[in-house]
Protein backbone atom coordinates (compact mmCIF):
# COMPACT_ATOMS: atom_id res chain seq x y z
CA UNK A 1 0.00 0.00 0.00
CA UNK A 2 1.35 3.43 -0.96
CA UNK A 3 1.75 5.80 1.97
CA UNK A 4 -0.10 9.12 1.83
CA UNK A 5 2.20 12.11 1.56
CA UNK A 6 1.54 15.52 2.99
CA UNK A 7 1.65 17.74 -0.09
CA UNK A 8 -0.29 20.43 -1.85
CA UNK A 9 1.10 19.99 -5.36
CA UNK A 10 -1.63 20.17 -8.01
CA UNK A 11 -1.46 19.43 -11.74
CA UNK A 12 -3.82 21.84 -13.50
CA UNK A 13 -3.40 20.42 -17.00
CA UNK A 14 -3.23 16.68 -17.50
CA UNK A 15 -4.37 14.30 -20.25
CA UNK A 16 -4.83 11.34 -17.94
CA UNK A 17 -8.36 10.23 -18.83
CA UNK A 18 -8.00 7.06 -20.94
CA UNK A 19 -9.14 6.76 -24.51
CA UNK A 20 -10.77 10.14 -25.11
CA UNK A 21 -7.95 12.20 -26.62
CA UNK A 22 -4.23 11.94 -27.42
CA UNK A 23 -3.26 11.36 -23.79
CA UNK A 24 -3.57 8.07 -21.92
CA UNK A 25 -4.73 5.35 -24.34
CA UNK A 26 -5.79 2.69 -21.86
CA UNK A 27 -6.80 2.36 -18.23
CA UNK A 28 -3.40 0.84 -17.48
CA UNK A 29 -1.75 3.94 -18.99
CA UNK A 30 -3.88 6.20 -16.80
CA UNK A 31 -3.07 4.25 -13.65
CA UNK A 32 0.64 4.36 -14.49
CA UNK A 33 0.47 8.14 -14.97
CA UNK A 34 -1.39 8.55 -11.68
CA UNK A 35 1.22 6.45 -9.88
CA UNK A 36 4.07 8.56 -11.27
CA UNK A 37 2.29 11.77 -10.25
CA UNK A 38 1.78 10.58 -6.68
CA UNK A 39 5.38 9.36 -6.43
CA UNK A 40 6.48 12.86 -7.41
CA UNK A 41 4.39 14.61 -4.77
CA UNK A 42 1.13 15.40 -6.58
CA UNK A 43 -2.11 14.98 -4.69
CA UNK A 44 -4.66 16.53 -7.06
CA UNK A 45 -5.07 16.55 -10.83
CA UNK A 46 -7.40 18.46 -13.13
CA UNK A 47 -8.29 16.17 -16.02
CA UNK A 48 -8.24 18.31 -19.15
CA UNK A 49 -8.85 16.36 -22.36
CA UNK A 50 -8.95 18.22 -25.65
CA UNK A 51 -12.20 19.67 -26.93
CA UNK A 52 -11.59 20.13 -30.65
CA UNK A 53 -14.29 20.01 -33.30
CA UNK A 54 -13.87 17.07 -35.68
CA UNK A 55 -10.92 15.63 -33.73
CA UNK A 56 -11.76 15.22 -30.04
CA UNK A 57 -15.44 16.05 -29.61
CA UNK A 58 -15.58 15.71 -25.85
CA UNK A 59 -18.48 17.17 -23.89
CA UNK A 60 -18.73 18.14 -20.21
CA UNK A 61 -20.82 15.03 -19.52
CA UNK A 62 -18.29 12.72 -21.20
CA UNK A 63 -15.51 14.21 -19.07
CA UNK A 64 -17.51 14.03 -15.83
CA UNK A 65 -18.30 10.34 -16.36
CA UNK A 66 -14.69 9.59 -17.32
CA UNK A 67 -13.41 11.29 -14.16
CA UNK A 68 -15.84 9.33 -11.96
CA UNK A 69 -14.81 6.05 -13.60
CA UNK A 70 -11.07 6.68 -13.33
CA UNK A 71 -11.34 7.91 -9.75
CA UNK A 72 -13.04 4.64 -8.82
CA UNK A 73 -10.21 2.65 -10.44
CA UNK A 74 -7.54 4.67 -8.62
CA UNK A 75 -9.34 4.16 -5.32
CA UNK A 76 -9.41 0.39 -5.95
CA UNK A 77 -5.63 0.23 -6.28
CA UNK A 78 -5.16 2.70 -3.42
CA UNK A 79 -3.50 5.48 -5.40
CA UNK A 80 -4.21 8.63 -3.33
CA UNK A 81 -4.83 11.04 -6.19
CA UNK A 82 -7.89 13.30 -6.25
CA UNK A 83 -9.27 13.93 -9.74
CA UNK A 84 -11.17 17.03 -10.86
CA UNK A 85 -12.99 17.73 -14.10
CA UNK A 86 -11.73 20.12 -16.74
CA UNK A 87 -11.30 20.59 -20.47
CA UNK A 88 -8.75 22.07 -22.86
CA UNK A 89 -10.73 24.06 -25.42
CA UNK A 90 -9.32 24.81 -28.87
CA UNK A 91 -9.74 28.45 -29.90
CA UNK A 92 -11.17 28.12 -33.39
CA UNK A 93 -14.34 29.18 -35.19
CA UNK A 94 -16.34 26.54 -33.29
CA UNK A 95 -15.22 27.66 -29.84
CA UNK A 96 -17.98 30.26 -29.24
CA UNK A 97 -20.52 27.41 -29.30
CA UNK A 98 -18.70 25.77 -26.38
CA UNK A 99 -19.24 28.84 -24.24
CA UNK A 100 -22.95 28.01 -23.99
CA UNK A 101 -22.01 25.26 -21.53
CA UNK A 102 -18.31 25.47 -20.67
CA UNK A 103 -16.57 23.06 -18.34
CA UNK A 104 -14.25 24.98 -16.05
CA UNK A 105 -11.48 23.46 -13.94
CA UNK A 106 -13.32 21.83 -11.05
CA UNK A 107 -15.18 24.33 -8.89
CA UNK A 108 -13.10 27.27 -10.13
CA UNK A 109 -13.98 29.76 -12.84
CA UNK A 110 -10.77 28.94 -14.75
CA UNK A 111 -11.26 27.89 -18.37
CA UNK A 112 -8.28 26.17 -19.99
CA UNK A 113 -7.80 27.02 -23.67
CA UNK A 114 -5.20 26.51 -26.39
CA UNK A 115 -4.72 28.38 -29.65
CA UNK A 116 -3.38 27.45 -33.08
CA UNK A 117 0.39 27.96 -33.04
CA UNK A 118 0.29 30.70 -35.69
CA UNK A 119 -2.95 32.23 -34.50
CA UNK A 120 -3.76 35.88 -35.13
CA UNK A 121 -3.01 37.63 -31.80
CA UNK A 122 -6.01 39.95 -32.23
CA UNK A 123 -8.35 37.01 -32.68
CA UNK A 124 -6.98 35.29 -29.59
CA UNK A 125 -7.37 38.51 -27.62
CA UNK A 126 -11.01 38.70 -28.73
CA UNK A 127 -11.61 35.12 -27.61
CA UNK A 128 -10.06 35.78 -24.20
CA UNK A 129 -12.15 38.92 -23.79
CA UNK A 130 -15.30 36.93 -24.62
CA UNK A 131 -14.37 34.34 -22.00
CA UNK A 132 -14.01 37.08 -19.39
CA UNK A 133 -17.40 38.51 -20.32
CA UNK A 134 -18.91 35.08 -19.65
CA UNK A 135 -17.58 35.23 -16.10
CA UNK A 136 -14.63 32.86 -16.57
CA UNK A 137 -10.90 33.42 -16.24
CA UNK A 138 -8.98 32.09 -19.28
CA UNK A 139 -5.84 30.03 -18.78
CA UNK A 140 -3.77 29.79 -21.96
CA UNK A 141 -2.09 26.40 -22.27
CA UNK A 142 1.36 26.02 -23.85
CA UNK A 143 2.27 29.75 -23.87
CA UNK A 144 5.79 28.87 -25.03
CA UNK A 145 4.39 27.84 -28.43
CA UNK A 146 3.02 31.20 -29.48
CA UNK A 147 5.22 33.64 -31.37
CA UNK A 148 3.16 36.64 -30.23
CA UNK A 149 4.07 35.86 -26.61
CA UNK A 150 7.78 35.42 -27.27
CA UNK A 151 10.24 38.02 -25.92
CA UNK A 152 11.06 40.78 -28.36
CA UNK A 153 13.85 40.01 -30.77
CA UNK A 154 17.22 41.56 -29.92
CA UNK A 155 17.96 44.80 -31.75
CA UNK A 156 20.11 43.31 -34.49
CA UNK A 157 20.46 45.80 -37.31
CA UNK A 158 22.93 45.95 -40.18
CA UNK A 159 23.27 48.92 -42.52
CA UNK A 160 25.70 50.68 -44.81
CA UNK A 161 27.13 53.92 -43.42
CA UNK A 162 24.94 56.04 -45.68
CA UNK A 163 21.83 54.19 -44.53
CA UNK A 164 20.93 53.15 -48.05
CA UNK A 165 20.56 49.44 -47.26
CA UNK A 166 19.13 48.35 -43.93
CA UNK A 167 18.53 44.93 -42.42
CA UNK A 168 16.73 44.39 -39.11
CA UNK A 169 15.97 41.13 -37.29
CA UNK A 170 12.34 41.25 -36.14
CA UNK A 171 11.76 37.77 -34.68
CA UNK A 172 13.64 34.70 -33.48
CA UNK A 173 11.99 31.32 -32.92
CA UNK A 174 14.44 30.78 -30.06
CA UNK A 175 14.28 33.72 -27.62
CA UNK A 176 17.54 35.42 -26.73
CA UNK A 177 18.97 33.97 -23.55
CA UNK A 178 17.69 30.44 -24.22
CA UNK A 179 19.82 27.37 -23.60
CA UNK A 180 20.09 24.75 -26.36
CA UNK A 181 20.70 21.12 -25.47
CA UNK A 182 19.93 19.34 -28.76
CA UNK A 183 19.70 20.00 -32.48
CA UNK A 184 17.21 22.85 -32.86
CA UNK A 185 16.17 24.52 -36.13
CA UNK A 186 16.32 28.28 -35.60
CA UNK A 187 13.91 30.52 -37.52
CA UNK A 188 15.01 34.11 -38.14
CA UNK A 189 12.60 36.71 -39.52
CA UNK A 190 14.02 39.98 -40.78
CA UNK A 191 12.94 43.13 -42.59
CA UNK A 192 15.17 44.64 -45.24
CA UNK A 193 15.47 47.74 -47.38
CA UNK A 194 17.58 47.40 -50.52
CA UNK A 195 17.80 50.53 -52.66
CA UNK A 196 21.40 50.66 -53.92
CA UNK A 197 21.26 47.45 -55.97
CA UNK A 198 18.75 45.58 -58.10
CA UNK A 199 19.43 42.25 -56.41
CA UNK A 200 21.08 40.93 -53.29
CA UNK A 201 21.87 37.71 -51.49
CA UNK A 202 21.46 37.38 -47.70
CA UNK A 203 23.08 34.73 -45.52
CA UNK A 204 22.29 34.31 -41.82
CA UNK A 205 24.68 32.14 -39.83
CA UNK A 206 24.65 30.62 -36.37
CA UNK A 207 28.18 31.04 -35.04
CA UNK A 208 30.12 29.92 -32.01
CA UNK A 209 31.51 32.82 -30.00
CA UNK A 210 35.24 32.31 -29.41
CA UNK A 211 37.68 34.05 -27.06
CA UNK A 212 39.03 37.40 -28.20
CA UNK A 213 35.91 38.40 -30.09
CA UNK A 214 36.32 35.88 -32.91
CA UNK A 215 33.73 33.36 -34.02
CA UNK A 216 33.27 30.13 -35.98
CA UNK A 217 30.39 29.40 -38.36
CA UNK A 218 28.24 26.36 -37.53
CA UNK A 219 25.16 26.49 -39.78
CA UNK A 220 23.55 28.94 -42.18
CA UNK A 221 20.65 29.66 -44.52
CA UNK A 222 20.51 32.00 -47.50
CA UNK A 223 18.00 33.67 -49.83
CA UNK A 224 17.88 36.10 -52.74
CA UNK A 225 16.30 39.52 -52.36
CA UNK A 226 15.34 42.22 -54.87
CA UNK A 227 15.43 46.01 -54.75
CA UNK A 228 12.79 47.42 -52.43
CA UNK A 229 11.41 46.77 -48.95
CA UNK A 230 10.53 43.26 -47.84
CA UNK A 231 10.40 40.58 -45.14
CA UNK A 232 12.38 37.38 -45.20
CA UNK A 233 12.20 34.25 -43.04
CA UNK A 234 15.10 31.79 -42.94
CA UNK A 235 15.30 28.46 -41.11
CA UNK A 236 18.80 27.52 -39.97
CA UNK A 237 19.19 23.75 -39.35
CA UNK A 238 21.46 24.07 -36.33
CA UNK A 239 23.13 20.91 -35.03
CA UNK A 240 25.66 20.78 -32.17
CA UNK A 241 27.67 17.98 -33.79
CA UNK A 242 30.77 20.19 -34.15
CA UNK A 243 30.64 21.49 -30.58
CA UNK A 244 32.76 19.84 -27.91
CA UNK A 245 31.18 21.30 -24.82
CA UNK A 246 29.31 24.27 -23.34
CA UNK A 247 29.65 27.44 -25.41
CA UNK A 248 27.90 30.65 -26.42
CA UNK A 249 26.23 31.16 -29.79
CA UNK A 250 25.40 34.24 -31.85
CA UNK A 251 24.16 35.34 -35.28
CA UNK A 252 26.15 36.63 -38.24
CA UNK A 253 24.28 38.40 -41.04
CA UNK A 254 25.92 38.93 -44.43
CA UNK A 255 24.63 40.56 -47.61
CA UNK A 256 26.20 40.43 -51.07
CA UNK A 257 25.39 41.39 -54.62
CA UNK A 258 26.91 38.07 -55.68
CA UNK A 259 25.74 34.65 -54.48
CA UNK A 260 29.33 33.37 -54.43
CA UNK A 261 30.19 32.86 -50.74
CA UNK A 262 33.78 33.87 -51.49
CA UNK A 263 32.65 37.37 -52.43
CA UNK A 264 33.14 39.74 -49.48
CA UNK A 265 29.87 41.07 -48.03
CA UNK A 266 29.15 44.47 -49.56
CA UNK A 267 25.52 45.21 -48.70
CA UNK A 268 25.07 44.22 -45.06
CA UNK A 269 27.41 42.91 -42.42
CA UNK A 270 26.53 42.45 -38.79
CA UNK A 271 29.43 41.07 -36.78
CA UNK A 272 28.31 39.18 -33.65
CA UNK A 273 29.29 41.25 -30.62
CA UNK A 274 27.36 39.37 -27.96
CA UNK A 275 25.98 35.89 -27.41
CA UNK A 276 22.31 35.27 -28.06
CA UNK A 277 22.11 31.69 -26.78
CA UNK A 278 24.05 29.20 -24.70
CA UNK A 279 24.69 25.58 -25.67
CA UNK A 280 24.85 23.02 -22.86
CA UNK A 281 25.27 19.36 -23.92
Amino acid sequence: MRQNKTTTITDWHCHILPGIDDGAKTLDDAIAIASILVDNGFSEVYCTPHCMKGVFENTPEIVRQAVIALQAELDKVEIPLKLHVGMEYFLDEFFPQQLNNPLTLGNTNYLLVEAPIRADPKRIKDFLFTIRRRGCTPLLAHPERYEFLAPAAPPITAAQPDGSNILHVTALSLPAGSTLTTATPITVTLDYTLDSYDNGYITVKVVEMLPGGSFRGLADASANIARGIGTLTLIIPFTPAELNGPTDLGLLIEGRTDSNPRTPPNIFLDMPNEALWHYEP
